[in-house]
């Protein structure tokens, strides 16, 4: 980047604040709009939540248990920022659960914009902010309740600080600081990726100053954050904790094994690891990524400017490598990453913009008929949808949410559509005219409107995959006394839906006497023992997203002779493909 003109420091630090401050209440209206809308679906959003309900029934913060008998699958910092979320949302729910996450993300924007304005200026600070707001990886998590985007605050944090050895060492307890929270937010993920990426610094510069850095009494910070959780969590839950969290979470998933959702895996060839990640950086970055080939090429020819974004090529790299390393692999795993890449590409094309031809401030190269045209368009669209809507009002769940989401937002979808198609002709304008500087705002534009068009799709498209309906209907066919189990393998949104705990029978030797009620996955059924099907009735039928990403039919089964009165209102039910249908009988 090209250093700014000096200024105080005292004038510098506060104008760096605002300008953070901005920027991440810009990321905030993105991240909030529709943020409570659309139900937990897959099971690590649903689990997080039950954990966070278990606290809210139980009263206990420390040592929660989701469904009566399942540790919490992280460690609790994520979990406490729900919960007092909760507190002061008035209960918990899908809003409370998921705002921890935005606040973070914004958080996340906030800290990167401030750190490239101290080293770059307020303008390049301002876009590198604006395009890390707006990469898909960063709303896409924003706006789901789970830890991932609360680690990414905090290891950004610590790479920021790390980034010079000089503020880290003036610095160094709160660096050190971070890094604990980290470990009780994710356990090893967040200090593997900042360890990794320091070692790997180190190495490319051949200079241990940042290893020197880091080396004082403040490391009992660290020290004492870690062990005060997890000595605690040690002593109240014994070797379950330590083979469930210490080894399950950490080792296993980095050296191979599953985990409470992680179902079906397998021996993967070695082209599957090395090309997993670079292959779906660049999907989980977009549309920024499409930027960094020739950011890091521009970058390589430019020794000055190599040498001054160098550490944040390698926390790209390092985070790149430690991840790779990980037998169990997501794309979203790549979020905390998503700093370096903003930052990078900045480096690379803002000299571009600054170098733009001279025009007036804010000078848009398009007419105001063209505009007018456009929101023309753009109101065609929306009647469009909702056209598509009535046409969709007796047909799949998915075209009736797209039609809904964009058609029932009247003015907020033609603002949107209009956001998007103007930003579109003044970029194609603006490149014509190599407006770099008008080229790049305009891109911003677009992308921020398609976001935000996105953010309204994302409830009712979730909603057609939930099961709280199934839930709330199993809920209501079991009465308290009854007992109910999930066949292998637990569901955390149909426990937390039905606000009831239901235990797994994992082993179909340790079933209970006749009757009990028995949830049945599609995948599952053909495990399902056959003389159990003999006296098997199906209450009730549905389909949703089971175990994280498919979607399938789920039964609940109620195995047993069951009271005439039971069977009667279950038979006045519409009948639905039943499990026990399907099943052939024994002679």
């Amino acid at each position: 980047m090209v250093p700014p003109m000096p200024v105080p420091a005292s004038a510098a630090l506060p104008s760096r604040i605002r300008l953070a401050v901005a920027v991440a209440l810009g990321a905030l209206a993105l991240y909030l709009p529709g943020l409570g809308e659309g139900d937990f679906v897959g099971d690590d959003e649903a689990l997080d939540a039950g954990v966070v309900w278990e606290m809210q029934r139980t009263g206990d913060w420390l040592f929660p248990e989701f469904n009566g008998e399942y540790l919490p699958p992280k460690p609790p910092l994520y979990y406490w920022l729900a919960r007092l979320a909760a507190l002061l949302h008035g209960g918990m729910d899908e809003w409370s659960q998921r705002l921890p996450s935005a606040l973070c993300g914004a958080a996340t924007v906030a800290v990167t914009v401030a750190a490239v304005a101290a080293r770059g200026g307020p303008a390049p600070a301002a876009l590198a902010g604006s395009m890390l707001a707006t990469t898909w990886v960063m709303r896409d998590q924003a706006r789901l309740g789970r830890c991932d985007m609360t680690l990414t605050l905090l290891v950004t944090g610590c790479l920021l600080l790390a980034a010079s050895p000089q503020r880290l060492r003036r610095r160094r307890g709160l660096f050190w600081s971070l890094l604990g929270l980290a470990a009780i937010t994710k356990g090893g993920a967040g200090v593997g990726v900042v360890s990794a990426v320091v070692l790997a610094a180190a190495l490319v510069e051949r200079s241990a100053d940042r290893l020197r850095a880091l080396a004082g009494r403040e490391a009992a910070v660290f020290a004492a954050i870690v062990a005060g959780w997890y000595g605690a969590a040690s002593w109240h839950w014994g070797g379950r904790f330590v083979d469930e969290q210490l080894i399950g979470e950490n080792l296993r998933h980095l050296l191979g094994g599953t985990g409470i959702s992680d179902q079906g895996a397998a021996t993967r060839p070695l082209a599957y690891h090395l090309g997993y990640y670079p292959r779906h950086l660049f999907s989980a970055m977009l549309p920024w990524s499409l930027l960094l080939p020739p950011a890091l090429v521009g970058l390589w020819r430019d020794a000055e400017r190599w040498r001054a974004e160098r550490f944040f090529v390698v926390w790209l790299a390092a985070g790149l490598l430690f991840f790779t390393f990980a037998s169990r692999k997501s794309p979203y795993y790549l979020l905390p990453l998503a700093p370096a890449v903003s930052i990078v590409v900045t480096a690379w094309i803002f000299p571009v913009l600054r170098a733009s031809p001279a025009g007036r401030a804010l000078e848009v190269p398009v007419g105001r008929r063209a505009m007018l045209g456009v929101l023309g368009v753009s109101a065609a669209l929306w009647l469009a949808a909702l056209w598509l809507a009535a046409l969709a009002a007796d047909g799949s769940c998915r075209a009736r949410a797209l039609a809904s989401g964009i058609g029932g937002h009247p003015f907020f979808a033609v603002g949107a559509l209009w956001l998007v198609l103007g930003a579109a002709v003044g970029l194609v304008a603006s490149v014509r005219r190599r407006r770099w500087d008008v080229a790049a705002g305009s891109a911003l534009a677009a992308v921020a409107g398609v976001l935000s068009l996105a953010n309204r799709l994302d409830g009712p498209l979730d909603d057609c995959v939930s099961l709280r309906p199934f839930a709330r209907e199993a809920a209501a066919a079991v009465r308290p006394d009854d007992r109910i189990f999930f066949f292998r393998l637990p569901l955390p949104a149909v426990a937390l839906y039905a606000e009831r705990r239901i235990p797994a029978l994992r082993d179909p030797a340790a079933a209970p006497e006749r009757p009990f009620f028995l949830i049945v996955p599609e995948s599952l059924a053909g495990e399902v023992p056959a003389d159990w099907l003999e006296d098997a009735e199906t209450v009730v039928a549905g389909r949703g997203r089971v175990f994280t990403r498919r979607t399938m039919g789920i039964q609940l089964l109620r195995i047993g002779a069951a009271p005439a009165t039971r069977l009667a209102s279950a038979a006045e039910q519409p009948r639905r493909p039943s499990l026990v249908d399907t099943q052939p009988r024994r002679p």
